[in-house]
């Protein structure tokens, strides 16, 4: 980040003549220390071809002095002086020296004014993002074409520019992943058309971060010749590219990963559905989905997020984005999320999940030959790891057994209450989930669900109205058919409680052999030897026998999954499913099957 004297040269507007020069003066005397972020890799030029930076820069602050004056009139000719700003501005890095305090100078404005542009043109309807921006050049009003680069999503998803600063704080983010650099950052907002089966995948809202760039005709501007080949607009995906060519210097490309994510949680309305989602899960079971970050891109491996109890899907924010910043992950992974309300059984959670995943297949990957969606990896966090093993097992009748005394053919109940019973009880494993990574997952419940507290909370639940009346009607037709324990039907919370019938079922279930299994569990800041849990979950509950590998993490339940070595475990799994894919793209079908160590050795030694 810039020192903040730099950016107040371009945002006090009102200041004087002589206190900005007095400012630029010290700029030059305390160069030593006022270094530049944003690290531009120079290409040798000599002072002469680049002209008077200071001429230029004067002109592009003269200009944002001027679009503020104007924007606070309520003129859109304010977009026409923020343009300028940013036209001179930009003119001036060309002729900044370099490694100079003038490199971040023109930087800061540049990035101030056009990003000033944008907002006003917005503002005043002088733009739109899927082609052109409307200005006054020197020549009169011109339409300044808008490119796009390295973005999964097509020119008509790009609806509206959203300025960065307008997203309120996200409450689930610890940390800031905005990289400082080149180009006004920006939030492009998506609203779905519904126009496709894979709209179905994506929110009512998207939100993705752009960077915009201005690539000024400078025969234009500087001679007023019309002979060149015009200006030019470009939105970067700074999620893809990380560094641009600019002149002839290369510059680190400017990012905001945080404000997307940030204006989907407040549209997701995330706070209310944690809570009533919990208390009276009926009202939001319509929310109850998954959901692709992106729209869907052939190859890449399917990276699917689901939350635990009393969360939702933001709470995976720090982990998302120090995913999607780091080199190279949105060209091998997608991201998707699950969401659902957590005061529902999470067996009905994990049945709703499982045809939604199924959806999903059959829309992305009907001829089941993706190799990204073939490869699945879930990532589970507490309760949401027993969501991720239900879809990887076999149920048999283990499961119907613990609830009921018969089987569920024998019931006395509708067709229709059956066919939902046995979608929740009975269940085979999803073929293309090749690994699941559990983040402390309660495998054997916790005794706070077990507790006082637990048992309180459970009693505020109100089951949805649905699942109620499938098992007040089974208790008044077939009233020896329940299972003694089961005195109503039980919430997310009492299925939770250790020792209870289901999760002893649950634990016991077969896996699918293909499928690998990690897990990440909490010891809490005690040492080693005296470590028992996360203060939620115990080391045995975590303790999964499927799993190939056990990273134990110095974090408590509530902020595992945003630690740093519980990320870079999450990567590192990521990284070696990648590399599993790619060599058994190369193994023969006998191989198939094998440990990942085998998979992998054996593709070495060929």
């Amino acid at each position: 980040m810039s020192h903040p004297m730099i950016r107040g040269v371009a945002e006090r507007i009102e200041i004087s003549n002589r206190a900005k020069t007095s400012i630029l003066l010290s700029f030059v005397v305390a160069s030593s220390f006022l270094a530049v972020e944003v690290q531009a890799l120079e290409f040798p030029s000599s002072r002469s071809d680049r002209g008077d930076f200071r001429s230029a820069f004067d002109r592009s602050l003269s200009s944002l002095r001027e679009a503020r004056r104007l924007e606070n009139s309520d003129l859109d000719t304010s977009v026409d002086a923020y343009y300028e700003a940013a036209v001179f501005a930009d003119e001036s890095l060309r002729r900044s020296s370099p490694g100079s305090w003038e490199v971040g100078r023109a930087v800061d404005v540049a990035n101030i004014a056009l990003r000033d542009c944008l907002r006003a043109a917005s503002r005043f309807g002088r733009i739109d993002p899927s082609s052109q921006l409307i200005v006054n050049g020197p020549l009169g009003s011109m339409n300044v074409p808008i490119s796009r680069r390295g973005f999964p999503w097509l020119d008509r998803d790009f609806g509206r520019l959203i300025d960065p600063r307008w997203s309120r704080a996200n409450p689930e983010q610890r940390r800031s992943h905005r990289i400082e650099g080149l180009g006004a950052t920006q939030v492009v907002e998506r609203v779905n058309p519904n126009s496709s089966p894979g709209d179905a995948f994506l929110r009512p809202r998207s939100y993705f971060p752009a960077t915009a760039i201005l690539h000024p005709d400078r025969k234009l501007w500087l001679n007023g010749d019309a002979s060149g080949p015009g200006d030019r607009l470009e939105l970067i995906d700074p999620l893809r590219i990380r560094s641009i060519d600019y002149g002839d210097r290369r510059f680190r490309l400017a990012a905001d990963p945080d404000a997307s994510i940030s204006l989907a949680e407040e549209t997701f309305d995330s706070r209310n559905f944690i809570l009533t989602g919990f208390l009276n899960p009926e009202v939001e079971l319509s929310k109850a989905r998954v959901v692709f970050l992106e729209p869907y891109q052939p190859g890449k491996i399917v990276v699917v997020i689901i939350h635990g109890l009393l969360d939702d899907p933001f709470t995976f924010t720090d982990m998302i984005n120090s995913l999607r910043m780091r080199q190279g992950f949105c060209d091998r992974f997608q991201l998707a999320a699950a969401a659902y309300p957590t005061g529902n059984s999470f067996l009905r959670s994990a049945s709703i999940i499982r045809e939604q995943l199924r959806a999903a297949e059959s829309v992305h990957d009907p001829d089941h030959v993706d190799p990204g969606f073939q490869n699945m990896v879930l990532v589970g966090y507490s309760m949401g790891g027993l969501v991720a093993k239900l879809q990887t097992t076999s149920s048999g009748r283990s499961l119907e057994r613990a609830v009921f005394t018969k089987p569920l053919e024998s019931l006395r109940t509708p067709p229709e209450s059956r066919e939902r019973l046995e979608a929740i009880f009975r269940f085979e494993p999803l073929s293309f989930v090749s690994r699941v990574i559990y983040i402390a997952t309660p495998h054997d419940g916790s005794g706070v669900a077990a507790g006082l507290v637990g048992r309180l909370a459970s009693r505020l639940v109100r089951p949805p109205s649905d699942s109620s009346a499938i098992f007040e009607q089974i208790r008044r037709d077939d009233p020896h058919a329940l299972a003694p324990w089961v005195d109503r039907l039980p919430s997310s919370i009492d299925l939770l409680a250790s020792g209870g019938p289901l999760l002893e079922s649950i634990r016991m279930l077969p896996t699918r052999a293909r499928t690998r299994f990690n897990s990440v569990v909490g010891e809490g800041y005690l040492p080693g030897m005296l470590a028992r849990g996360d203060s939620i979950v115990s080391l045995s509950s975590a303790y999964a026998m499927e799993s190939e590998s056990e990273l134990r993490v110095k974090a408590i339940h509530t902020n595992i999954f945003r630690h740093r070595d519980t990320i870079e475990e999450v990567a590192r799994l990521l990284n070696l499913q990648a590399a599993e894919v790619d060599a058994s793209a190369t193994l023969p079908v006998s191989s198939i099957g094998e440990s990942s160590e085998s998979r992998l050795n054996s593709s070495i030694s060929r």
